[in-house]
């Protein structure tokens, strides 16, 4: 069913429990051993190639936190990009365009948990802050 896709968009396929990964442009059937204890999230479709985006945890490329009920994002002054908010249950509350240095996002919320997702730079973070 890639029919509906350019074809110039990548597609991979992920198998978390072997580490494979396969271009599905160039083979479009995949063969693998199961058991019924595989997590059911075994496989990933990517739309981009392996190493075009690299994802980051606890990375010193970005700093995100919280301060007075606001978010901050500290990055490289070369950074250019874009910040989404979710609520914990992937409900987006608010996108922005970002420019390197120091952001600051101003959070109309106290005692809640929000998931922060920056995309830039070919780099993707995440991560999960909690507002007083």
């Amino acid at each position: 069913n890639m029919e509906g896709f350019d074809a110039s968009t990548p597609i991979w396929l992920e198998d978390v429990k072997t580490g494979d990964w396969q271009n599905m442009r160039d083979n479009a059937q995949y063969s693998f051993a199961a058991t019924t204890d595989d997590d059911p999230a075994r496989f990933r479709v990517h739309f981009a190639a392996p190493n075009d985006v690299e994802e980051i945890s606890n990375s010193s490329f970005a700093n995100i936190y919280t301060f007075d009920k606001d978010i901050h994002i500290v990055t490289p002054v070369d950074f250019s990009g874009q910040v989404f908010v979710y609520d914990l249950l992937g409900k987006e509350i608010l996108t922005k365009n970002i420019q390197g240095a120091s952001n600051i996002i101003p959070m109309n919320y106290q005692n809640t948990y929000f998931l922060v997702k920056l995309v830039g730079n070919n780099k993707v973070i995440t991560k999960k802050l909690y507002i007083h």
